[in-house]
């Protein structure tokens, strides 16, 4: 009888050692999806059209998927928005500006307190964005468009917390391209071919009209701030605010900022 009175704490106090584990860590999450809105502010300069800024609120969403083993990290994210932005002065001036973002991430860790609470990740990523703009006060040419496919690093910093705010954690990523390819409208044109084109941007266009450019002609900053929440063993909510920002030199010169806050699930599994 004593023995099995034993083996019963042992069993038990082991199942509730267990349960106690943290799971907290990035090394634990195997395969992550997250989906969510995003509310976001636009400016952009296209100088070809006009140097005065044209800005506003639209909405867009956001989606990705991520698979992380042991230190290494792979992740496909994607986000979008579409809506007006006006001029600020009189007469008032509008355009519909579509916004189109696909990353992939590949970070693996470098560096990592002994509670395992902080991380530090680098990598490499790759960077597309589709941006195209149409003026309502433009006549004949009223479109512009840009595409950029960019190889650059990434870091990544996260802190885990604990005490009274575990399953809470703080994450920011910096992306910044390196090498660039760039495809714009021919000047005084709608598309990369110098001929008048509504569809804007053509499968052929990126390999016949890309210019590979450098960071100088090429310039991008991402930066991604998130909180999350556990709210399960497999479900978090994150809050995120995301600054994107890029300006590109030459005959189009253009100048697009965006700040996007965002509400997003998560399930792992």
């Amino acid at each position: 009888m004593k023995e099995k009175l034993v083996w019963l704490y042992i069993f038990f106090s082991m199942g509730n050692n267990a349960f106690a584990q943290k799971n907290d860590g990035p090394d634990n999450q195997k395969w992550l999806l997250k989906v969510g809105g995003i509310l976001n502010k636009e400016s952009v300069v296209d100088n070809t059209f006009t140097a005065i800024p044209y800005a506003g609120i639209n909405w867009g969403g956001t989606a990705s998927v991520k698979y992380q083993k042991e230190k290494v990290s792979h992740e496909v994210e994607c986000y979008f928005s579409k809506g007006n932005l006006k001029t600020a002065v009189n007469p008032e001036s509008s355009l519909s500006n579509s916004y189109f973002n696909l990353d992939y991430n590949n970070l693996y860790t470098i560096g990592s307190n002994s509670a395992g609470s902080v991380l530090l990740m680098a990598g490499g990523s790759l960077n597309i964005l589709y941006a195209r703009r149409d003026y309502a006060a433009f006549i004949n040419n009223n479109s512009s468009f840009e595409f950029a496919a960019s190889l650059g690093g990434a870091t990544e910093f996260c802190y885990f917390f604990n005490n009274r705010l575990s399953g809470f954690s703080l994450s920011d990523r910096i992306n910044i391209p390196l090498v660039s390819a760039v495809v714009q409208p021919a000047f005084g044109s709608d598309n990369a071919a110098g001929v008048l084109n509504q569809n804007g941007l053509s499968a052929k266009d990126l390999f016949n009209y890309e210019r590979i450019v450098s960071f100088s002609s090429f310039m991008r900053i991402k930066n991604l701030l998130s909180i999350d929440k556990m709210i399960g063993p497999r479900q978090k909510i994150s809050f995120n605010y995301a600054w994107d920002y890029y300006q590109i030199s030459g005959t189009r010169e253009v100048k697009q900022a965006i700040h996007s806050l965002g509400l997003t699930y998560s399930f792992i599994f």
